[in-house]
């Protein structure tokens, strides 16, 4: 496909990959790699949340993994094709790919703390992505004809 046809699926791709950065600044000032990029834009404080709200935990252990896999599942499409069958199969790969990554870490093989909500939120965003993906490329279509 080409490059205009591709750019609003871009554009929503690269968009939820800033959001989840964003907000994994804000919400995760202890995690490794904030803390190094705290200490390259010499920033000395993060914002720091407490855990006080059902909000809080969602955004603290989950919507990462959702626009993780949301964002993955974009990219897939723009690689693969837009038409509804590879729209299936991207979100089926990103659900595997999201839950193998899950599974390395009950096995030991990567490190973080296994949980069935990551994986739940992984799927989740697929699936999201690929019905947003769907309804772009119907749209697209329609004015076609």
């Amino acid at each position: 496909m080409r490059m205009k046809q591709n750019l609003p699926l871009l554009m929503l791709g690269m968009g939820s990959l800033l959001a989840g950065t964003i907000l994994y600044f804000v919400f995760c000032p202890d995690v490794w790699f904030v803390q190094k990029i705290s200490n390259f834009l010499n920033i000395k404080r993060n914002i720091y949340w407490t855990p006080d709200s059902r909000l809080f935990l969602f955004l603290r252990f989950y919507i990462f993994d959702f626009l993780w896999a949301f964002s993955l599942n974009v990219f897939l499409v723009i690689i693969i094709g837009n038409n509804a069958k590879s729209i299936v199969l991207s979100m089926m790969i990103a659900s595997v790919v999201g839950a193998f990554m899950e599974l390395m870490q009950l096995w030991g093989l990567a490190s973080g703390t296994f949980d069935r909500g990551d994986i739940l939120a992984e799927c989740t965003g697929a699936i999201v992505s690929a019905i947003i993906i769907y309804f772009i490329w119907r749209r697209k279509r329609y004015e076609k004809e």
